[in-house]
């Protein structure tokens, strides 16, 4: 998520500024990348079928749900964009033993 949010933003936003957050507590991981772009609009670039459809947004958004977590992408155009992945927090050995079955 990290990278393609950077790639997302380096590519397309205009962007002067961009900042990464990254927090964890006992039940939880955030991790929020945001911009002061040129923004855009979320469900017109994920519902596009052509080369420039968000195929990166949607794999993201996927990730996100194949770990249990959860993705947020707020933008608006000439506001920039802010992107937040939630994801749970598991121990070591219950991630080694959802991988191996």
């Amino acid at each position: 998520m990290l990278q393609e949010s950077l790639h997302n933003a380096a590519k397309h936003s205009d962007a002067a500024e961009i900042a990464i957050g990254l927090k964890s507590d006992a039940h939880q991981i955030l991790l929020e990348v945001a911009d002061n772009g040129s923004g855009f609009d979320v469900q017109e670039v994920l519902g596009r079928h052509d080369a420039l459809n968000g195929y990166g947004l949607a794999s993201m958004q996927e990730h996100a749900e194949i770990a249990d977590g959860s993705l947020t992408i707020d933008s608006s155009l000439g506001e920039g964009t802010c992107i937040k992945m939630i994801l749970p927090q598991k121990p070591y050995e219950s991630i080694l033993s959802e991988r191996t079955g």
